[in-house]
C-alpha cells in the first residue's frame, strides 16, 4: 500500500470525485514552493464560490513533531475553517471533535480538492487530515486543459488553474502573470488554447539571489535583506517615487535596476500578447473605458491583464506609467487594464468542479441512481474501527455500470475504504444504516440527532423503494428478513464489539451468512 494511499491522497476521477450534493462547504489546499494557500468554497447549490482564502508558511518537520494531527491542523486554521472541521471556534482541536461535528451534517464526509507542485507537502496536509473524515483528491492538469486544448507535460498545475479562472472571469483571448516564488505568464488565444508563457525569478527569488552572490552588495543578509528590498520596493512603487538610474545607494540601487528589469521585461511580454494574439484574433480595442461593446463576447473589447500571486500588486503598478514615471507610454501598446487576483487557483478549482457538477447532472440519471446516490449505509465488519465498532458507515458515491456484472454502486466509508455493493447488498447496507444511525454520542446536541434522524429517514425511504423497483432486491429483502433483525438487534444493542461478534459470526453477512472481511480501496 503506497503511502499516498496511507493518508487517503488520490488524484480525481469524475465524477466520483465531485462533492456530495449535501456538503455545504469544500476546501481546495494550493502548495507551493514557500506558501499554502487555502481556500473554503461554498457548496453545490452557490456554484463552488470561495468565501474564505488564506494563506499560511510551509509546513516543517518540527510542526509535524509538535502534537497529534489535528493539533497542527489547528495552528492553520482561521476561525470559520476551524467550525467548519470541527464545530468551534477556539479550544483544543481534537478528532473527537471533528467525528462528533462530521456525524452531525448530513454529508459526513469533507472533501478537500488540492493543487501541488510540492510533493513533500502534499504528503502532510493529508498527514494532517489523517484523523478527520475526509476525501482529499490531488487535482490532475487534465482537470483543468487537455493536451488538445494546448497543455504540454511539463506545465504546472498552478499554472493551468489559474488560466481556468481567468477564462472564466473574462473570456478567451486572455494572459495572466502570475508573481510569486517564479514570475510566470500564460496566455490563451480566443479559442481557449494555451498558447505557452514564460518563467523566470520572482521578485523576492532575484533579490535574495543578489542578496546572496553579489560582493557589491555587502553587508546583505540574504533572507532578511531580500524581504527588506521587498518592502523597499512596495513603498516606492505605493508612494510614486522616482526610481534613479544612477543611485548612489546600495540597496536603492538593487532595487531601483530590479524594478526596471520587470517592468520592461513585462512590457514587452503584454505588448506581443496584444499585437500577435488579441488583437489579431479580437480585432479593434474598445476605445472607452467602459469595457466590452455590444456583440459576441469576444469582439472590441478592452484588454484586460490578470495579475496574480503575492507582488500581484506591485508588478500591476509598474507597467502605469502614470503611477511613477518608470515608463514611458508607447504608441504601439494599444490601452489595457491591470486585474489583480491574489487567490486566482481557488477560483480555478471552483471552475473546474462547477464544469463537471453541470456535466455529471447533463448525464442521463437511471431512477434508481436518483434514489441511492448520497444516501447513508452501514454494513458490519470483522475488523473493528478505531473505537471498536464493528459496523462501518458510509456513503454511496457513485454507480458502476459494466456490462459484464451486474449493476453496482461505489461506496466510501467513513474510513476513506471503498467498496462496490450489488443492489442486494446495497439494500441490506441501507436497511442496517436505517435502524442504527451514526455512532451513539451521548453529549451530542438534539440538532444532531435531528441530522441523523433525516439522514435514516432517507436510507429507509432508498431501501423501501428499491424493493418496489427491483423484484430481485425484493426477494432477497424477504429472505433475509429475519437474519437482518438479528444483525440490527446486536448493533443496536452491543455495538457489535468484540465478544459479542465472536459469538455471533453468523450475523456478519446478510447475503452471503459469512464474514465479511475490510475491504480494499478500490481505484
Amino acid at each position: 500500500m503506497s503511502a499516498e494511499k496511507k493518508l487517503n491522497l488520490t488524484e480525481t476521477k469524475w465524477p466520483e470525485s465531485l462533492p456530495h450534493p449535501h456538503e455545504e462547504k469544500v476546501f481546495s489546499i494550493v502548495c507551493g514552493n514557500t506558501h499554502i494557500k487555502w481556500a473554503i468554497h461554498e457548496g453545490v447549490s452557490m456554484d463552488f464560490s470561495p468565501v474564505c482564502c488564506w494563506r499560511t508558511k510551509l509546513l516543517t518537520d518540527d510542526e509535524m513533531n509538535d502534537g497529534p494531527p489535528t493539533t497542527v491542523l489547528a495552528h492553520h486554521l482561521p476561525q470559520a475553517a476551524l467550525l467548519a472541521i470541527f464545530g468551534r471556534r477556539s479550544g483544543q482541536m481534537t478528532r473527537k471533535l471533528a467525528l462528533e461535528n462530521s456525524q452531525g451534517r448530513l454529508a459526513v464526509m469533507l472533501t478537500i480538492y488540492l493543487v501541488s507542485t510540492n510533493d513533500e507537502q502534499a504528503r502532510r496536509i493529508a498527514w494532517c487530515f489523517q484523523e478527520i473524515p475526509t476525501r482529499i483528491y490531488r487535482m490532475r492538469p487534465d482537470d483543468f486543459f487537455s493536451k488538445k486544448q494546448g497543455r504540454y507535460d511539463t506545465m504546472g498545475v498552478d499554472r493551468l488553474a489559474s488560466m481556468k479562472a481567468v477564462g472564466d472571469m473574462i473570456g478567451y483571448p486572455a494572459m495572466v502573470i502570475d508573481g510569486g516564488t517564479c514570475l510566470t505568464y500564460t496566455a490563451c488565444d480566443t479559442a481557449g488554447q494555451i498558447m505557452g508563457g514564460g518563467i523566470t525569478l520572482g521578485l523576492m527569488a532575484k533579490f535574495s539571489a543578489i542578496s546572496q552572490n553579489s560582493k557589491n552588495a555587502r553587508g546583505m543578509e540574504a533572507v532578511s535583506e531580500a524581504e527588506q528590498m521587498i518592502y523597499s520596493a512596495t513603498d516606492m512603487v505605493d508612494q510614486g517615487k522616482k526610481l534613479e538610474t544612477f543611485s548612489r545607494d546600495t540597496k536603492q540601487a538593487v532595487v531601483s535596476t530590479v524594478l526596471k528589469e520587470y517592468a520592461f521585461f513585462l512590457r514587452e511580454v503584454i505588448k506581443k500578447y496584444l499585437l500577435d494574439i488579441f488583437l489579431a484574433e479580437v480585432g479593434t480595442v474598445a476605445d472607452s473605458s467602459s469595457g466590452d461593446v455590444e456583440g459576441t463576447s469576444h469582439t472590441r473589447r478592452k484588454p484586460e491583464i490578470i495579475f496574480a500571486g503575492g507582488d500581484a500588486e506591485l508588478l500591476s503598478k509598474l507597467l502605469n506609467h502614470k503611477h511613477n514615471g518608470l515608463l514611458d507610454p508607447d504608441p504601439e501598446i494599444p490601452p489595457f487594464d491591470t486585474k489583480c487576483c491574489k487567490h486566482l487557483m481557488a477560483f480555478g478549482i471552483a471552475v473546474v468542479l462547477k464544469e463537471k457538477q453541470r456535466k455529471f447532472k447533463e448525464t442521463p440519471v437511471s431512477e434508481m441512481d436518483k434514489l441511492l446516490i448520497g444516501c447513508r449505509v452501514a454494513k458490519q465488519f470483522v475488523q473493528p474501527d478505531d473505537e471498536g465498532d464493528y459496523v462501518y458507515r458510509g456513503t454511496i458515491s457513485a454507480s458502476i455500470r459494466d456490462n459484464q456484472t451486474e449493476q453496482a454502486y461505489l461506496v466510501l466509508y467513513d474510513d476513506v475504504d471503498t467498496e462496490e455493493l450489488t443492489l442486494i447488498e446495497l439494500h441490506a447496507a441501507l436497511t442496517l444504516y436505517a435502524n442504527v444511525g451514526e455512532k451513539l454520542v451521548s453529549s451530542l446536541s438534539g440538532t444532531f440527532h435531528k441530522v441523523v434522524s433525516q439522514k435514516k429517514d432517507a436510507s429507509s425511504g432508498a431501501a423501501n423503494t428499491m424493493e418496489e423497483l427491483d423484484m430481485q432486491v425484493k426477494n432477497s429483502a424477504s429472505n433475509n428478513r429475519s437474519l437482518m433483525s438479528a444483525v440490527v438487534s446486536k448493533a443496536q444493542s452491543n455495538q457489535l464489539h468484540g465478544a459479542n461478534l465472536r459469538e455471533n459470526q453468523n450475523l456478519s453477512a446478510v447475503a452471503t451468512q459469512k464474514p465479511v472481511p475490510k475491504p480494499s480501496t478500490k481505484r
